[in-house]
C-alpha cells in the first residue's frame, strides 16, 4: 500500500488542526477546583489560580522564585521593615475597571479576616499589626498597609523579612476583585464542572499581547489508558500524574522531578499518653524505616527537602525494637499497659502498606495500633471530627523557604493542625526572621526543624515526585520546578510543532489491550 498520500493528508489535516484556535488540553485527576484564592489550600487548585489571579509578585517558571507581577517595581527600606510597591499605572480587572493599590490592600485585609478562615493567613504575621486584626483583637485599621496613592502601596513589618517577596507570590495573595466573575489575570473563568474547567484570555490583562494561548481546558480523567491514548494523538498537550508508562509512544516526554514538599505523619499533641515527647521517641525507634519507606523515589528522614544552604539534619533512621522497650520503660511505661495507637488513614492502599508497617513495628514492643480508614474526599477537612491519635499528610511548599513547612508548626499559624507548642522552636522562628543574611537564617531553621525531628511530633516518608508528560515539541514555557507550579500566562505552542507523536489507534488485540504504533 502507498503511504505516501495518507501520511501527506494526516499532515495537513494535523497543521490546520495546530493553526487554528487551538486550545490547550491539560488532564490530570477529577477535580472540582476551589477557586478562591484566600481559601484554597491545594497545589491543583493553585495551578488553576494562577491564571486567574495575580498579586504584587508572581513565580518565574524556570526557578519558581518570585518576579514582579502587578507591581511594576518595589524598594525596601534601610531598616529592611518597610516595603514600598509601585503598580503598573494602566493594569486593569477583567471588567476594565482599574487595579489600584486600594485593590491590593482590600485583598490582603480580606485575607487576614477572621471571619475568612484563609489556611495562609499567619504567612502575613511579619506585617505589623497582622496577627492582632487575624485573631480579633483590633480592627484592620492596625494592619501597617499603607495606600499612599493610586498605584503605590507601603507595607511595614515587624522584622525584617528577606522571603517576604516569596511569601507575596503565593496565589493566596492575589489581588482579588469585589465583582464575582471578575479576574486580574491573564485569564478568565468560561465554565467550570467537577470534570472539566476552562479558561480563556483575559483581553484586558495588561500584558495581554504576550499571553499566547487563548483557551486553556482542564480536563478530568480517571482512566491511564485514555489519559495517555490522548497525549499519544496529540489531543491533550499536557498530563498531570495520569499516565500509563508502558503506552507511552514518546517515554521522553515523561518528566518526574523532586518537589519541595514531604509526605509525613503525626501525632496530635492533644492527646494523651503521645503528648510525652519520650513516649513518641520510643514509637518512632521502634517503626521499621526501610519497610515504612519503601518504593519510595525520594525517602524522607526529616522535614524540610534540603535547599542549597540548608544544614543538615539528624534524621529519623534508628530502627532498634530493644531500644526501644527499654524507652518506653525509661518513659515509664510497660509493654503491658495496653497502650493503643489510633493512626487515621485515607482508604488509599499505599496509605494501607504504610499504616501497616507501623503496626507491625509496634507490635514488637506490646503497642496495639488500630487503623481507621477514611474518605480520601473529606479526609484532609476531618481532622478535627476524627478520634485518631496519628494523620497522615503530604505538603508542598507554596515557596522555596523551609518557613513553608516550618509554619505548619508554629502555635499561631493558620496552617496547624497537631496542636504541638514548643518555646524553643518559637523563638528560633523569631531570631530566623530578624537576619537578612540566608546562611545564618537558614541555621536558625535548621535548629528549630531539629527541635521539632527531636520532640519526636512527626514521622517523615518521603519527598513527592511530579510525574508529568509533556508534549515539548508543541508546548513551550513549561519547566520543571521544586513547587510544580507553572505559570499558565508563561506558556505557548510551537509555531512549527514536530508531529513525530502523533499516533494512530492501529488495532485491538484479542484480550482488547490498545496497541500503538508510531507514524502510519
Amino acid at each position: 500500500m502507498n503511504k505516501k498520500p495518507i501520511t501527506f493528508f494526516l499532515t495537513l489535516c494535523i497543521t490546520l488542526f495546530f493553526c487554528s484556535a487551538k486550545p490547550l488540553i491539560i488532564m490530570g485527576y477529577p477535580r472540582d477546583y476551589n477557586l478562591n484564592p484566600h481559601t484554597a489550600n491545594y497545589s491543583s487548585d493553585a495551578q488553576v489560580l494562577n491564571g486567574l489571579y495575580e498579586g504584587l509578585f508572581t513565580l518565574n517558571p524556570a526557578t519558581a522564585e518570585p518576579e514582579v507581577a502587578i507591581a511594576k517595581s518595589f524598594k525596601i527600606s534601610r531598616n529592611q521593615k518597610i516595603w514600598t510597591f509601585y503598580l503598573y499605572p494602566d493594569s486593569t480587572f477583567s471588567d476594565g475597571s482599574p487595579i489600584t493599590a486600594e485593590d491590593v490592600k482590600r485583598s490582603l485585609i480580606t485575607e487576614l479576616s477572621p471571619t475568612t478562615h484563609a489556611p495562609y493567613a499567619s504567612l502575613l504575621s511579619c506585617i505589623e499589626g497582622a496577627d492582632d486584626f487575624r485573631m480579633g483583637k483590633t480592627d484592620s485599621d492596625s494592619v501597617k498597609i499603607h495606600v499612599r496613592n493610586e498605584t503605590t502601596l507601603v507595607i511595614t513589618l515587624n522584622k525584617p523579612t528577606a522571603h517576604f517577596a516569596s511569601i507575596l507570590a503565593n496565589v493566596a495573595f492575589s489581588v482579588v476583585p469585589e465583582k464575582e466573575g471578575v479576574y486580574s489575570g491573564a485569564y478568565i473563568l468560561e465554565s467550570k464542572t467537577p470534570t472539566k474547567t476552562v479558561l480563556v484570555k483575559n483581553e484586558k490583562y495588561r500584558d495581554a499581547k504576550n499571553v499566547k494561548i487563548d483557551r486553556i481546558e482542564f480536563v478530568g480523567i480517571d482512566d491511564e489508558v485514555e489519559a495517555t491514548w490522548a497525549f499519544n494523538t496529540g489531543e491533550a498537550q499536557w498530563l498531570s500524574n495520569i499516565f500509563s508508562p508502558e503506552l507511552l509512544c514518546n517515554k521522553n516526554m515523561l518528566i518526574i522531578s523532586a518537589q519541595f514538599g514531604t509526605e509525613f505523619m503525626f501525632f496530635r499533641d492533644d492527646r494523651e499518653p503521645w503528648t510525652d515527647p519520650a513516649l513518641r521517641n520510643a514509637v518512632l525507634t521502634a517503626i521499621p524505616w526501610s519497610k515504612l519507606r519503601n518504593g519510595n523515589i525520594v525517602t524522607a528522614t526529616s522535614l524540610i527537602l534540603p535547599l542549597q544552604n540548608y544544614p543538615d539534619i539528624i534524621g529519623l533512621t534508628d530502627y532498634d525494637p530493644d531500644l526501644a522497650k527499654e524507652m518506653l520503660a525509661e518513659a515509664g511505661y510497660s509493654q503491658t499497659d495496653n497502650l493503643t495507637l489510633k493512626i487515621a488513614i485515607p482508604d488509599y492502599p499505599n496509605a494501607k502498606n504504610e499504616a501497616n508497617s507501623i503496626k507491625e513495628g509496634l507490635a514488637q514492643i506490646g503497642i496495639t495500633v488500630e487503623i481507621i480508614l477514611c474518605d480520601p474526599n473529606t479526609y484532609l477537612e476531618s481532622f478535627d471530627s476524627i478520634d485518631a491519635d496519628v494523620f497522615t499528610y503530604t505538603w508542598i511548599g507554596d515557596f522555596a523557604d523551609p518557613l513553608a513547612f516550618l509554619e505548619l508548626f508554629r502555635k499561631d499559624s493558620t496552617l496547624r493542625e497537631t496542636n504541638w507548642t514548643n518555646d524553643t522552636f518559637e523563638q528560633l522562628i523569631q531570631d530566623a526572621s530578624a537576619l537578612t543574611d540566608v546562611t545564618e537564617r537558614y541555621k536558625k531553621l535548621a535548629e528549630a526543624e531539629q527541635v521539632l525531628i527531636d520532640s519526636g511530633l512527626i514521622i517523615p516518608i518521603s519527598h513527592p515526585v511530579a510525574a508529568d508528560c509533556i508534549d515539548t515539541e508543541i508546548l513551550g514555557g513549561w519547566y520543571s520546578n521544586v513547587l510544580d507550579i507553572h505559570p499558565l500566562k508563561d506558556l505557548y505552542f510551537m509555531e512549527e510543532p514536530d508531529y513525530t507523536n502523533f499516533v494512530q489507534r492501529n488495532s485491538f488485540d484479542q484480550n482488547q489491550n490498545l496497541c500503538y504504533t508510531n507514524g502510519l
